[in-house]
């Protein structure tokens, strides 16, 4: 299962996997969809952004493979379509990654996996994008992403994840700079 701060690092990829009774009895319904949340930071001219792709390629690590879907609410974890999105309003595509991440934040995806959804990362971090080593799934983050991203979305850190320095063998309070 995903976490909001795995979502809101900046690179984040993860696949939603439907029951498979879901998919059957609803027509066009996929097996998996795979998306891509990539935050802008804010500038003199817009505030801080967190963008929703859908993976329409083959490769989900070519960032040319997603298409934009919409915009994700950090506070709540909601999808929506905006201006430049208004071809996947009311699509599957849009409802599915709305409904896991909006789950997601209210319960950490526990309603989703009893109901049998798998909402899960596609082992690559959600700051930097790069491969994940096994020790390091859960999280979702290198240890030198989550001590940066610890600090800017402090917010969102409370319920997982707790820091206890040394854990998984590294000094969290090494960012990595």
């Amino acid at each position: 299962m995903i976490t909001a701060h795995f979502v809101l690092a900046g690179n984040s990829v993860f696949t939603v996997e439907p029951p498979v009774a879901w998919v059957q009895t609803m027509p066009g319904a996929r097996p998996q969809y795979t998306y891509r949340v990539e935050r802008k930071p804010a500038s003199l001219d817009f505030p801080e952004a967190f963008f929703v792709m859908f993976l329409t390629g083959a490769d989900p690590t070519q960032c040319a493979a997603y298409q934009y879907l919409g915009q994700l609410e950090p506070d709540t974890g909601e999808v929506n379509a905006t201006r430049q999105s208004k071809r996947w309003e009311g699509t599957r595509a849009l409802a599915v990654a709305d409904r896991a991440l909006r789950c997601v934040w209210k319960d950490g995806g526990k309603a989703m996996l009893a109901a049998g959804w798998d909402v899960h990362h596609e082992c690559l971090c959600g700051g930097c994008g790069a491969p994940l080593a096994p020790e390091f799934e859960e999280r979702g983050l290198h240890p030198a992403c989550w001590a940066k991203l610890r600090a800017q979305f402090e917010r969102f850190w409370e319920p997982a994840f707790p820091v206890t320095p040394g854990a998984i063998g590294v000094d969290e309070r090494n960012t990595g700079d």
